[in-house]
């Protein structure tokens, strides 16, 4: 896979998914670990990757297939007056980016599809999604977050050159006169 990798790919399409279905609610999405947000700008929901984890699955002399797992965070942050308003809007927000998502056909791979070094991109699949929400007051605010962590698994597959090679002539069997030939690879 040539840069950006997958899991930044995966990750601007996220983005895409939750500002279209946020739309409707009126938030903000940003794709960085801060959220830029100035007076009035809630909900707004912030869209990550992190833990990307690689697995060798099968290797052969010019060929490798890799098994990926990144956790894929979307973050939103509301502001209410009240506590069960902070939660509504929690709950509401979750379930919007939750269900876009998991049901995002842009997000995945078509059946039996690897990525390939090619550049074309997706997931297999979602494996796990873990929420937590937090409610908390401020001055006269009440702030609710809320991590959705989506476990998103994907296969690569690259070709592995062969390397060069070369021919040396390192001898004669005193024998037979035949020659020994040993193959190197070059560095």
């Amino acid at each position: 896979m040539t840069w950006p990798t997958v899991c930044a790919e995966v990750r601007d399409t996220v983005a895409k998914v939750v500002l279209a279905a946020m739309a409707p609610l009126g938030g903000q999405v940003f794709r960085a670990r801060i959220y830029p947000i100035r007076e009035g700008a809630f909900p707004a929901v912030l869209v990550y990757g992190y833990d990307e984890d690689f697995t060798i699955r099968t290797e052969t002399p010019n060929q490798l297939q890799v098994s990926n797992l990144c956790l894929m965070v979307v973050q939103v942050k509301v502001r209410e007056a009240t506590p069960e308003a902070a939660e509504a809007a929690l709950e509401i927000a979750v379930g919007t980016i939750r269900t876009a998502v998991m049901q995002a056909p842009e997000l995945f791979l078509a059946e039996d599809e690897f990525i390939q070094a090619d550049g074309s991109s997706g997931i297999e699949r979602i494996t796990k999604v873990k929420t937590t929400r937090q409610i908390k007051a401020e001055a006269d605010d009440i702030f609710g977050d809320a991590h959705i962590v989506f476990e998103m698994q994907w296969s690569e597959r690259y070709s592995v050159p062969y390397p060069e090679t070369v021919e040396i002539d390192v001898g004669t069997n005193v024998t037979d006169h035949s020659r020994f030939i040993e193959t190197r690879v070059l560095l």
